[in-house]
């Protein structure tokens, strides 16, 4: 279970960026939550930002414990995947 209000997110972009995307990766033990100041701005400025939710973060201890560094790459790939989708360049 997800601790409530640390969902990954993306915000649309608008205007000459907004087919340019930009990833957002919180740290470790973090969420994207942590980064929607930053994500605000960016994206203010017209581009796509998608903030990812690491795996095993904002979970309980157990569940970060359990990860590894390929699932944390993993989560970053699995967002870059779907910015690409929506923009073109990240």
């Amino acid at each position: 279970m997800i601790i409530e209000g640390a969902e990954p997110y993306i915000l649309t972009g608008k205007g000459a960026n907004e087919k340019k995307g930009v990833l957002l990766i919180h740290g470790f033990t973090g969420f994207p939550a942590e980064l929607r100041p930053l994500a605000d701005y960016i994206n203010s400025c017209g581009f796509t930002v998608l903030a990812v939710r690491m795996a095993g973060h904002a979970t309980t201890p157990e569940d970060l414990a359990r990860q590894t560094r390929t699932d944390w790459l993993d989560s970053v790939r699995d967002g870059y995947a779907l910015l690409s989708g929506l923009t073109d360049d990240i």
